[in-house]
């Protein structure tokens, strides 16, 4: 009976584990870079990361691409990259990524990186030996779509997009998928302006997509990297968008007044 038990068990795990395999793959091929199922208004679509020119390194397995600069690109690629749903295998929408991106190394020029496998906590110690780079590729490759509902429309058909680093290791985020205000790809903006992409810290995306739709978050503080002023973000999920403002503060905490306010379309980070 326990034998039956444990059987059952162990084809229940390999069940899921197909079914996850059939609506979630990294790289199932050189040019698709990712493939998910999404529900869409109670309609299955594959959404695709799909690259138009071959990747490149960027961020290689070295000690050099554990810092800052390389916080999230770490052990990275980069091309040009666009996002694209299909519905009954026939594609009906496409959305170029790169252009999110600045250049965000020299050598690399505008292009859009994607991590490919993850940093563990002993890659400092680990890169100086020989081979590092050999056994970072036997890692997994890191699932870049993780879909929830940022804006509190309800639907969950949106995911964070890392587009750049401030210092230091603050990771620059962009929400990409659809709105219930623009049912076609695109790079999230505001309430006032839709059109303006718009970038916050990850860990403020995250702060927002678990609230009840309305935060507070400090985005730099007093001493940041020398910072003599602090800055904190008001966000607030709407019928028409994502609302809300910047506000500077002077500097110490302690005595701190209000120095300005600032659109939220402007990024500030």
């Amino acid at each position: 009976m326990r034998r039956a038990a444990i059987l059952l068990v162990a084809f229940a795990w390999v069940m899921l584990s197909q079914d996850r395999s059939s609506k979630v793959a990294e790289y199932p091929s050189p040019k698709v870079r990712e493939s998910q199922e999404v529900v869409v208004n109670g309609v299955v679509e594959r959404w695709q990361l799909e690259w138009t020119s071959e990747p490149k390194p960027v961020c290689e397995p070295s000690e050099i691409s554990l810092t800052c600069p390389c916080t999230g690109f770490a052990f990275g690629e980069g091309g040009q990259l666009d996002l694209v749903r299909y519905r009954e295998a026939k594609e009906i929408d496409r959305l170029p990524l790169t252009p999110l991106f600045d250049e965000q190394f020299a050598d690399a020029g505008i292009v859009a990186i994607i991590q490919r496998w993850a940093t563990q906590d002993d890659d400092f110690t680990a890169s100086l030996r020989d081979g590092f780079p050999q056994s970072v590729a036997k890692r997994k490759t890191v699932q870049v779509m993780h879909f929830a509902d940022y804006d509190h429309d309800g639907s969950a058909t949106e995911f964070l997009l890392q587009i750049g680093t401030a210092p230091c290791g603050k990771q620059v985020c962009v929400a990409v998928g659809l709105s219930k205000t623009k049912p076609s790809l695109h790079a999230f903006g505001t309430a006032m302006a839709p059109d303006k992409p718009l970038y916050l810290q990850r860990r403020i995306w995250e702060q927002f997509r678990k609230s009840n739709g309305e935060i507070r978050a400090e985005s730099w503080t007093c001493g940041d990297h020398g910072s003599e002023i602090s800055t904190s973000v008001l966000l607030r999920a709407t019928p028409q968008g994502i609302d809300g403002k910047w506000r500077e503060y002077s500097c110490p905490p302690e005595r701190r007044r209000l120095i300005k306010e600032t659109p939220l379309s402007a990024p500030l980070y």
